[in-house]
């Protein structure tokens, strides 16, 4: 039975005003909650048991156990007294992750292949496994390229840069828990000091949907793409 975490503890800033009368993990998005579309795809993936890390309005997500029956996973809510960052909030269910557990933030609505990118973590040995995906910029005007010398090479009309960014979703082993101690502590810097004494981080590409909606813009964007999707299916 893998284990999943999802981090719900924010306050949703970018989506004020919506988010002071909700937390933004249960705003609607079509049929669901943003929060149960994230349970829903880990559901349908085989994990059997998901903590969700709450602090802002956390009274609200109890609404969560109800999930339990509905997609047959085991739901537990644990509260974070004061806010501790992306990772250290883990250390509340330290004793409880005692296999690798996969993190997802509460804002990502994906159909990622849950089982495979465990596999991927597996099969890798990996202590951490980094959720990756692709993101093209589009510079909307003409690049002037200089040599070393500022010396003009050429023009590039609106160029478009690839990178690989984190998609917020990672999986771990319980050895990175060893770095929690009770203070705020973040993804990034686990990942560095995992690295810094040289153990090994795998990478995953995600390339199957996958939506952050923690700003307006894409918030709408997932309304209109899941509404999108239950029409078809409802014509089907």
């Amino acid at each position: 039975m893998k284990k999943a975490v999802i981090m719900a503890g924010g306050e949703g800033i970018r989506l004020r005003p919506l988010t002071y009368a909700l937390p933004k993990p249960l705003l609607p998005i079509g049929s669901y909650t943003a929060i149960e579309y994230v349970i829903k795809m880990l559901a349908e993936n085989g994990v059997g048991e998901v903590f969700i890390l709450v602090h802002y309005q956390h009274q609200k997500f109890e609404v969560c156990l109800a999930y339990q029956k509905k997609y047959g996973i085991k739901i537990k809510l644990v509260k974070e007294e004061s806010k501790l960052g992306t990772f250290g909030g883990l250390i509340h269910i330290k004793k409880e992750l005692t296999d690798p557990f996969l993190i997802i933030n509460s804002d990502i609505i994906t159909r990622l292949d849950v089982k495979d990118m465990f596999r991927v973590h597996d099969q890798k040995n990996a202590v951490c496994t980094l959720g990756v995906r692709n993101f093209a910029q589009k510079v909307p005007y003409g690049v002037v390229e200089l040599d070393k010398d500022d010396n003009f090479i050429g023009v590039v009309e609106k160029p478009v840069n690839n990178y690989l960014i984190s998609a917020g979703i990672n999986i771990f082993s319980p050895d990175a828990l060893s770095y929690l101690d009770g203070k705020k502590l973040d993804v990034p810097q686990v990942v560095e000091r995992l690295s810094s004494e040289g153990k090994k981080i795998g990478v995953y590409k995600i390339d199957r949907p996958w939506l952050d909606i923690g700003q307006a813009k894409d918030y709408e964007k997932a309304i209109e793409l899941l509404e999108m999707v239950e029409d078809q299916n409802d014509q089907a």
